[in-house]
């Protein structure tokens, strides 16, 4: 398991990293694509972090339960789960 997380990491740097040189060439500036970067991966790590946190934290077992209204509220296309 420590080298499938190893590699992850590896490829997701590079990834960033050709990324960022990508946008770096397209918009001829250095802080602009590190702004954009920065931006997406603490979006991604919040949403990430958000809806753990959120189906973690539903229900009296800690799972998330398919009959409670705030997940109705927050999530309108599982509402035909109901039905």
């Amino acid at each position: 398991m420590a080298v499938n997380d190893s590699d992850f990491l590896k490829v997701v740097g590079l990834a960033i990293l050709g990324i960022l040189i990508v946008i770096i060439i397209l918009l001829r500036s250095i802080l602009a694509p590190l702004y954009m970067v920065a931006t997406v991966l603490l979006n991604y790590g919040t949403t990430l972090g958000l809806t753990t946190w959120g189906f973690s934290g539903f229900g009296e077992t800690g799972r998330a339960d398919l009959y409670d209204t705030a997940l109705y509220f927050y999530n309108p296309g599982s509402t035909g789960c109901r039905l």
